[in-house]
């Protein structure tokens, strides 16, 4: 029994019946994978150690908070490095880069 994936796929709005390798690549496994983009893989860690169910429930709103974070946080990288593109013709290769771009995000940009 792992209340924390439980609590994941409930929290995730999944549905365990019909829980497939879809579901779990696009809906749960970026759950946890924000983790530890946003530096806080101890989270999804007690997520699958965890064996109170209240607790898993509030790992996983975590995780669930941290993933809309990510996607926020990619949201913003990916508009300021379009608007560093430079006009006209696309060149052959694309570098773009900026020390404020969030570490565990910028790969994914």
């Amino acid at each position: 029994h792992r209340p924390g994936i439980a609590a994941l796929i409930a929290e995730s709005g999944c549905d365990q019946a019909s829980l497939s390798s879809t579901s779990i690549g696009f809906m749960l496994a970026p759950r946890i994978n924000a983790a530890g983009r946003m530096g806080q893989i101890d989270l999804a860690l007690e997520l699958f150690l965890t064996q109170d169910p209240e607790r898993a429930a509030q790992v996983a709103h975590q995780l669930c908070e941290l993933n809309r974070q990510r996607q926020s946080v990619e949201s913003e990288i990916y508009q300021q490095a379009v608007s560093m593109l430079p006009a006209g013709a696309p060149p052959e290769a694309i570098v773009l880069a900026d020390e404020s771009w969030h570490q565990g995000v910028v790969g994914i940009v």
